[in-house]
């Protein structure tokens, strides 16, 4: 479409890479490439549909913006009702798909008008312009066994059509009542102590026409966080706190601020645990104390047979050097790959989080780079690197501390260490994650020799 015709060419070799028959300079030209031979031990499977929406003969199929397969041909079902779509998936991606997983059409563009703005959904160049199919599968699934040629899925119109799918799967699905729908949107997440659990679905009046109910569906994982006792409340990207000296202001993130969502606080004391559709109140701030709580709960345990190994590969090496293991109240701006810095210099990353065994605190091990190991004592402090905190005061004015703007929009931690640096630590050295530095932490400046 873009450079003009261009003829393509499948190699004649063995799965060593070896030459097969003897050479020639004439070939027969082909209309189509041979699927078959492109995905030799493919899953064929078939997705059923309305219509087909700009798919066309050679889209991909995409697990997380992966390519693992590609549209093979499509047919109007025997009784004439819909479209049915055969796809190829590749040998080494089959145990992506299993009976749960769902998929959708991500040709083009979806523009829906809501009532508290306009939302448009675009996938890659790519799909816009070649069509395509994306499908995702989730974790509880992967306790299924992988389906087999000739497994029929239906294919969702859009992402928002899978998610709601999705929510009626495995796991608890819980409802939250509000009197309007306010900023939350069908695919938002739900977190406990900033760690994504959950997903939300689209909204549905009560029975009585007076609320709106939100159905929300956790992994089977977090389930044990949910208690009788439970909070739930609309997630923001702005606290402030206001008394006779002024009003503070922190601003999350600019992850946090535009992810929205709903957030679950259970008390140190736990209630009795939930079924499912039960009905919350969904709160539309935090009431005080509840950021406070901190109970001990067991989260059910996920067998390591349970997962999918190829998940594993989808992502790039698990990061080199010192791991130091950061310690805190709430996920905040720990995410995967977030920046580690130095003086504002990157000097690591942030590589796997997780929940401590009791579900008190939230583990994320930083990865610093071996030439910067040594610029981590044990009297190093770590602190979170994101946001904005305005201070405004009554006599002294108003005060306003930013970190780089890269900082502000993909979160990170800073870390300094004494004038007077302890011993080296050695890898899993575990350290507190502070909210904010002292002071005093920005002024140290140690004279350190690097490796």
């Amino acid at each position: 479409l873009v450079s003009g015709a261009y003829i393509a060419v499948l190699p004649a070799v063995d799965p060593d890479g070896n030459p097969m028959g003897a050479p020639t300079t004439e070939f027969d030209g082909l209309v189509r490439p041979p699927l078959s031979a492109v995905y030799p031990n493919a899953l064929r499977i078939g997705l059923e549909t309305k219509d087909l929406r700009g798919l066309t003969r050679g889209a991909d199929i995409r697990f997380r913006d992966i390519r693992v397969g590609e549209v093979e041909r499509y047919e109007i079902k025997p009784d004439g009702q819909g479209v049915r779509v055969w796809a190829l998936i590749a040998e080494e991606y089959k145990d992506l798909v299993r009976p749960s997983t769902e998929f959708w059409n991500s040709s083009g563009l979806e523009l829906e008008v809501r009532p508290n703005g306009v939302k448009l959904e675009a996938e890659s160049l790519a799909s816009m312009l070649g069509g395509g199919v994306d499908f995702e599968t989730p974790p509880e699934a992967y306790i299924e066994r992988p389906v087999g040629d000739g497994a029929i899925f239906q294919l969702h119109r859009n992402r928002t059509a899978a998610v709601e799918a999705l929510d009626q799967g495995v796991g608890l699905r819980l409802w939250l009542e509000s009197r309007q729908v306010g900023s939350l949107a069908s695919g938002d997440s739900v977190y406990y102590r900033d760690v994504e659990i959950g997903s939300v679905g689209a909204p549905h009046l009560s029975e009585d026409a007076r609320t709106v109910r939100f159905p929300i569906q956790l992994s089977e994982r977090y389930r044990p966080l949910v208690r009788k006792n439970s909070r739930f409340w609309n997630r923001s990207g702005f606290e402030f706190e206001a008394d006779l000296t002024g009003v503070k202001t922190r601003i999350g993130s600019l992850g946090t601020l535009l992810a929205g969502g709903v957030v679950l606080s259970t008390p140190d004391r736990p209630g009795e645990e939930v079924e499912s559709d039960e009905v919350f109140v969904l709160h539309p701030k935090p009431r005080d104390g509840w950021l406070d709580w901190s109970p001990e709960i067991v989260l059910r345990e996920v067998h390591e047979e349970d997962r999918l190994p190829h998940v594993v590969r989808l992502y790039p090496d698990r990061p080199s050097g010192l791991r130091v293991v950061l310690v805190a109240p709430r996920q905040g701006s720990l995410s995967a790959g977030a920046p580690v810095y130095y003086r504002d210099r990157i000097v690591g990353e942030i590589g796997d989080t997780r929940f401590s065994a009791d579900a008190r605190t939230i583990e994320a091990d930083a990865w610093i780079d071996k030439r910067y190991a040594t610029l981590v004592r044990n009297n190093t402090r770590f602190w979170n690197a994101s946001g904005i905190d305005v201070d405004a005061g009554i006599t002294s004015g108003v005060k306003i501390r930013t970190q780089s703007l890269e900082a502000i929009v993909a979160g990170g931690v800073s870390f300094a260490t004494p004038d007077s640096p302890g011993g080296t630590v050695q890898g899993g050295a575990r350290f507190t994650l502070h909210e904010e530095p002292k002071k005093d932490w920005l002024r140290w400046s140690p004279a350190l020799s690097l490796r």
